[in-house]
C-alpha cells in the first residue's frame, strides 16, 4: 500500500528516482571517461605512446568494471517506489534524530544544573546537621546546668527557711500581744507572709 502511494506521488510530479539514479551514474561514468582520456592524452604526450590504443583499452576495462548502467536499461517501478519511500523515511528519521540529540543535550544541561543544586543542598544539609548537633549538645549542657541551679536554689530556700525558723530575729513572742502586729514593720510582715506560704 505504501509503494502505491509513493508511486502515485512520483507519477503526479513526473519523477522517476530509478531513472534519475541511472542518469547520475551515467553522467559520472562519462565524466570519468573524459578524465581518463584527458590524463591519458597528457601522459601519452609525455611518454610518446599512442593515445588511441591506450584510451580504448581503458574504456574496455572501465566498462567491464562498471557493469551495465545505461539510460536504456529498464527499471522496476516497485523498487523505485520503495526507494522513494525509504528516502522519505530516512529524511524523517534524520529529523527525529536531530530533535532527539537536541533534547538529549538539553537534558544533559538540566542534569548538570540539578547535580549542582543537589551538591549545594547536601552541603547545606551537612552544615545544618553540624549546627543541629551543636544545638543538641548546648541544650543538654544547659539542661544540666539548669537542673544544678534549680537543685541549688531549692537547697538554698530550704536553708533560708531553716535559718528563719531558728533565728531570734523573727521571734514572734517579742511582738506585743496587746498591740498585735501593729508595731511590726512592713518588711517583717512580708517575711512572715513568705515563710507561711512556703
Amino acid at each position: 500500500m505504501e509503494g502505491s502511494e509513493s508511486e502515485t506521488v512520483f507519477e503526479s510530479l513526473n519523477l522517476n528516482p530509478q531513472l534519475f539514479i541511472n542518469q547520475v551514474l551515467n553522467t559520472v561514468d562519462d565524466v570519468v571517461d573524459e578524465a581518463f582520456d584527458f590524463f591519458y592524452e597528457d601522459a601519452s604526450t609525455k611518454f610518446n605512446t599512442e593515445a588511441t590504443q591506450r584510451s580504448q583499452e581503458l574504456r574496455k576495462d572501465e566498462s567491464r568494471e562498471n557493469g551495465s548502467l545505461h539510460p536504456d536499461v529498464s527499471f522496476d517501478p516497485d523498487i523505485d517506489a520503495q526507494l522513494g519511500s525509504m528516502r522519505k523515511k530516512l529524511a524523517e528519521v534524520g529529523e527525529e534524530s536531530e530533535m532527539l540529540n537536541q533534547e538529549i543535550q538539553a537534558l544533559e544541561r538540566q542534569s548538570s544544573l540539578n547535580a549542582g543544586y543537589i551538591e549545594e543542598a547536601v552541603r547545606l544539609y551537612e552544615q545544618n546537621s553540624l549546627l543541629f548537633q551543636e544545638i543538641v549538645t548546648t541544650a543538654a549542657e544547659l539542661r544540666t546546668k539548669m537542673t544544678k541551679l534549680k537543685t541549688g536554689m531549692i537547697e538554698e530556700n530550704e536553708q533560708v527557711k531553716i535559718k528563719r525558723i531558728c533565728t531570734n530575729e523573727m521571734d514572734l513572742s517579742a511582738i506585743n500581744p496587746a498591740k498585735g502586729l501593729s508595731n511590726a514593720e512592713l518588711e517583717d510582715l512580708q517575711e512572715i507572709l513568705t515563710t507561711m506560704k512556703t
